[in-house]
């Protein structure tokens, strides 16, 4: 089986996946009302962008470990920046 070849960045992938992520909350926040069926396609379409994200932030993580930047890695998965998607501005 041949190689995945993706034509944009990593970085341009999470900004693509934010965007629909903003565009499909907005969306919803400006109608007046909004059915159960709605809500639950939107909640899904966010649940997959997040997993989307997830794998984004993993996939480049792990080509920065193939190329022995470790701290980078490290810092990819767990430092400020990734702090948004991980639940833990929750948390503090």
């Amino acid at each position: 089986m041949g190689r995945i070849v993706r034509t944009e960045s990593g970085a341009t992938r999470r900004r693509r996946i934010l965007n629909g992520m903003a565009q499909a909350l907005r969306a919803v926040a400006q109608r007046a009302e909004v059915s159960d069926d709605e809500t639950r396609e939107v909640l899904a379409f966010l649940a997959l962008s997040l997993a989307e994200l997830d794998e984004s932030i993993e996939e480049t993580a792990g080509a920065w470990e193939r190329r022995e930047y470790w701290l980078k890695a490290v810092s990819g998965r767990s430092g400020p920046r990734s702090r948004r998607f991980t639940g833990a501005w929750m948390r503090s």
